[in-house]
Formats: C-alpha cells, sequence, structure tokens
C-alpha cells in the first residue's frame, strides 16, 4: 500500500502521456500488458494526480488541492505506481527555518543566500538544481525569491537592504524556506 505521506514523481512513462495527451479520462483503466504506459487510460483522479505530481508534494497536499479525497488518492497512486506511471520519491525536501540577516554581500535585489549545505541537500533530494525559493512568514504570506549560494550563512537567509526593504521584512524574522521546483513552459 502507498502511504499518503509519500512522494509521487512522474515516471517517463507519465510524461510521455502527458506530452502526447493520452489517458484522457476514460473510466475504462489500462491494460496492463506490453511497453509500461502501452494503451493506458487515465481516469480523471489519475490524470489529475499524475499532472500535479511534482516530487515535492505529499499525496496528501496533492488530493486536497486538486479535490481529490486522500484515502482514494493513495489507492489511485498506487495503482499508478504499479503500472510505471508514478515513481516514489522517499526523499523529502525539508524545511529550513532561517532568520534573515541584513548582508553586505553582492546579491541583486530579489536574490536571498542560502547556505551551500543546505541548497546541496535540496538539491540531492530534488535532483535538480535550485534556483528559486518561497519564503513562508509567520502570517502565511510567501514570498518568492532567487537564489544564490553562500558559504558559511548557516542558519541565516542572507539579504540585502533592498531586498528587505521591497518585501517588507525586517532583519532577524525567522521563515520558513523551501525550493521551488522550475515551471515547465506552458
Amino acid at each position: 500500500a502507498v502511504s499518503r505521506d509519500a512522494v509521487p514523481v512522474r515516471s517517463t512513462v507519465a510524461e510521455r502521456l502527458i506530452a502526447t495527451g493520452a489517458g484522457g479520462g476514460s473510466a475504462g483503466g489500462g491494460s496492463g500488458h506490453g511497453a509500461p504506459g502501452a494503451e493506458l487510460e487515465l481516469t480523471a483522479d489519475e490524470r489529475r494526480l499524475v499532472e500535479e505530481a511534482d516530487g515535492v508534494r505529499t499525496i496528501t497536499r496533492i488530493a486536497l488541492q486538486t479535490g481529490i479525497d486522500p484515502d482514494r488518492a493513495a489507492v489511485v497512486a498506487e495503482r499508478l505506481v504499479r503500472t510505471g506511471v508514478l515513481k516514489l520519491n522517499n526523499r523529502r525536501v525539508r524545511t529550513a527555518r532561517l532568520v534573515t540577516r541584513l548582508t553586505a554581500l553582492p546579491l541583486e535585489p530579489g536574490v536571498v543566500g542560502v547556505d551551500q549545505s543546505i541548497v546541496k541537500a535540496w538539491e540531492k533530494a530534488l535532483e535538480i538544481d535550485v534556483t528559486e525559493v518561497a519564503c513562508r512568514r509567520d502570517d502565511g504570506t510567501v514570498l518568492l525569491f532567487s537564489l544564490q549560494l553562500v558559504s558559511g550563512a548557516g542558519p541565516f537567509l542572507e539579504i540585502t537592504r533592498d531586498t528587505l526593504v521591497r518585501a517588507n521584512l525586517v532583519a532577524n524574522e525567522a521563515l520558513l524556506v523551501r525550493p521551488l521546483r522550475p515551471q515547465p513552459d506552458a
């Protein structure tokens, strides 16, 4: 059984299904014979789960955001894993709790510095280069910034005075920071 806390990732079969528009919502289910993904028909729930699988969000989070019952989503994900459409990423990306710190580093406006060890851990888990981060404040608002690697920043988010002012942040403010996956061009 697939856990609701599992993090689904698209396989090459899923990428092919999405690119070709195959599996357009038939309720029939796939034959499961031949090459993975061949003649595979996806239900509406399966297609939504495949389209939203990003390697970051859990099955539960995807289900809640797409209107699918989380228990149903776990069953759907299990079928998609068995048929090779989805893979499960067991390495979850950790959210870093970083404190804003005014820096003298030459950062461009809208760019923040994050310790290279944190970024390397994110990149290892996601298997992609991280170039942007989402920073969540205590009030729930989310700010997006471009990323620059910084050596020795530790638990601090290095930020210039200009970026502090533009983002309405203050020094020594704790933020929850996560990497952003690049969005595919539409």
